[in-house]
């Protein structure tokens, strides 16, 4: 995860760090942690700023800015950011570890390639079939020094769903044990109440599409005191391409909305999403909107 240094507060209109922006909050002058933007002049992707209305003895970590909103095709601190976090995930996922063993592996969001690697799942003699360019780390797992495999999102999905799986995603230096990964939107009460934490939210969503592109909608939600659909939104700049975004094409999407159950009514699919931030409110608090960087942070299952 790239630091994000500075962020500009919509509530007072200046740029702060995340420690001005504290102080504002213990003032009383910010009272929200979604109303920051993009520093760009020409951008206004949405800055939450994680953790800064906790209590400071509650933080497990420090506040941090980070995105949840697409930058202009102007802005020019996108590219600033994008050239950090492939430094940063190559750093990462190059570092040696002491200890490596089936029991954990890391993320893998690289588009997937036409070559197949058979891996074994931890928790059964199967075989799994992944798409990856990294080679799997269990014949090493008893050496120093090796890496941890990567697993697709619908590897984890899958490993998920079986119920004796016992293994940890490697996120950000932290072990986050399979269990704890999955956070099922339909369950939970209020969204206000989910930890800012890296997790894969799922839930039953409708593909609905609109003059921007695909918007996935799920079903209506608390958040506070607002009553609202969560949402995320698929642009058409970013699935036209059906050759190269296959299943999220958005002529697959299309055809995937068009379907109806014996009662004529839209058919839900069921959308996972890994994400940093549980979903977020909007800016002016009126919508509730999940945020994927790529698409190979979603998957869905018909």
């Amino acid at each position: 995860m790239v630091t994000i240094t500075l962020a500009k507060s919509l509530e007072i209109g200046q740029i702060v760090t995340t420690a001005e922006a504290d102080h504002q909050r213990e003032l009383g002058n910010i009272k929200s942690k979604y109303a920051f933007e993009c520093i760009d002049e020409k951008c206004d992707a949405q800055i939450t700023c994680a953790n800064l209305l906790k209590e400071v003895k509650e933080r497990k970590k420090d506040p941090y800015f980070i995105y949840v909103g697409e930058h202009s095709d102007e802005c020019k601190e996108k590219e600033k950011i994008e050239i950090l976090e492939r430094e940063q995930q190559e750093r990462h996922d190059s570092r040696p570890r002491k200890y490596v063993s089936e029991k954990v592996a890391l993320f893998n969001f690289d588009k997937p390639s036409n070559k197949k690697v058979e891996t074994t799942s931890v928790g059964s003699n199967a075989s799994v079939s992944t798409r990856t360019d990294q080679p799997n780390a269990t014949e090493n797992s008893k050496q120093e020094g090796t890496r941890p495999s990567k697993k697709a999102l619908s590897t984890w999905v899958e490993l998920f769903r079986r119920k004796d799986s016992d293994i940890s995603v490697i996120y950000n230096d932290e072990e986050i044990h399979i269990r704890d990964l999955f956070i099922n939107i339909d369950e939970v009460k209020d969204l206000a109440d989910l930890e800012d934490e890296p997790r894969i939210y799922y839930g039953t969503a409708w593909v609905n599409p609109n003059k921007n592109g695909i918007q996935f909608t799920f079903r209506r939600k608390k958040f506070n005191e607002l009553t609202q659909n969560p949402s995320l939104m698929l642009y058409s700049n970013k699935i036209q391409n059906e050759s190269e975004n296959g299943r999220f094409s958005e002529k697959t999407l299309k055809k995937l909305a068009a379907r109806r159950t014996i009662n004529d009514k839209p058919q839900p699919i069921t959308v996972y999403i890994f994400s940093q931030l549980p979903p977020q409110l909007s800016k002016n608090g009126k919508f509730i909107n999940f945020y994927a960087k790529e698409l190979t942070y979603i998957y869905y299952e018909k």
